[in-house]
């Protein structure tokens, strides 16, 4: 087996040649005969093995065994499982944390096995495990698998799975879990009609979708026009943003919405309180998307609570909105909602 190190969240096979303390393959002891415990030698020298390389085995009835620490070449890793009888085991090393989200007041994770898991405040079922009861460990979020993406927003959240679906939970009020209803739900539930979906985003009571054809899809509270159907009704099923296409990533904030198309332009819709759609103006709100004029080039967009930052290929950072608190980080702060001098973009 030509592997170097031992990797978290894959298997591997290898003979079983030795166990300490002079006992056999088939029969595991450990060193002061502690209840079956025992120190497991590696077969392969091709696995290195950085400090001590004690894996604790427990032995079973059906050969197959258990452990609870590992400490192999990238470092000490919970919970390796190792399962085999004989002279062959598979090494199945524990999944890892592969992304996360951050909500108003609770947290999501999803592990590389493609199960999600939060934490935190839960009085909307926005940990979606059913109980209802706020968490200060990560508890698995119910019936989830296969995930390959996760969204937090202010109390819910999205998941989308590897067969382009998405599923939601938590606060439903404004209908941002799109399932017709605007009933909390403390479990995940799939959002009818939505297929071939690439990337999930919750905004703070609003959601959004980016479809694999390039078009946007939204639903939830909509009373600034941030959802961009050319109208300030929430919905509680999603429907397309309009005149949209060609979209590479999205961003939502507080009552507005953000997209970068393909061509590197920046186009904005919902409430402008603070110059958060970088048209120039602290007025009105926009129920359909707008471009953002003079700013073009850029790689990679992220919405605030009221600003808008956007990356350009150049590596220059460019933002405009809300700053109260300097966000726009340009060395200055106004004193009032917006600072004018800069409610359009400012690098």
């Amino acid at each position: 087996m030509a592997q170097a190190n031992i990797t978290k969240g894959a298997t591997y096979t290898f003979v079983q040649t030795d166990w300490s303390g002079g006992a056999s393959a088939e029969m595991a002891a450990h060193l002061t005969d502690r209840a079956g415990w025992n120190r497991y030698n590696t077969a392969s020298s091709s696995i290195t093995i950085s400090t001590v390389g004690e894996i604790t085995l427990a032995q079973t009835s059906t050969s197959s065994t258990q452990t609870s620490e590992v400490d192999f070449a990238a470092g000490t890793l919970a919970s390796t499982t190792i399962v085999g009888a004989g002279m062959t085991a598979n090494v199945q090393l524990s999944s890892n944390y592969i992304s996360i989200a951050g909500g108003g007041y609770h947290s999501v994770a999803l592990k590389s096995d493609g199960t999600v898991w939060a934490w935190g405040r839960n009085n909307y079922g926005e940990l979606g495990e059913g109980s209802g009861i706020s968490k200060s460990t990560p508890v698995q979020v119910s019936g989830l698998s296969d995930v390959i993406a996760v969204s937090a927003g202010g109390d819910h959240a999205l998941a989308l799975k590897s067969d382009g679906t998405v599923w939601a939970w938590g606060y439903n009020a404004n209908g941002q879990l799109g399932d017709g209803t605007t009933i909390n739900k403390t479990t995940p539930i799939q959002i009818a009609g939505l297929s071939g979906v690439r990337t999930v985003l919750a905004g703070s009571l609003h959601s959004l979708v980016l479809k694999d054809d390039g078009t946007v899809w939204a639903w939830g509270e909509n009373g600034q026009g941030q959802l961009g159907d050319g109208t300030t009704t929430d919905k509680t099923t999603p429907v397309q943003v309009v005149g949209l296409t060609g979209v590479e990533s999205i961003g939502g904030g507080f009552y507005f919405s953000v997209a970068l198309k393909n061509d590197g332009t920046i186009w904005t819709w919902g409430a402008n309180t603070y110059g958060q759609l970088g048209n120039g103006s602290t007025t009105g709100s926009r129920s359909i998307p707008a471009q953002v004029v003079g700013l073009a080039d850029v790689s990679a967009i992220s919405a605030g609570f009221g600003h808008t930052i956007a990356l350009k290929n150049d590596g220059t950072i460019w933002t405009w909105g809300y700053n109260t608190s300097g966000q726009i980080g340009d060395g200055t702060r106004a004193d009032s909602g917006f600072d004018r001098s800069r409610n359009y973009w400012h690098r």
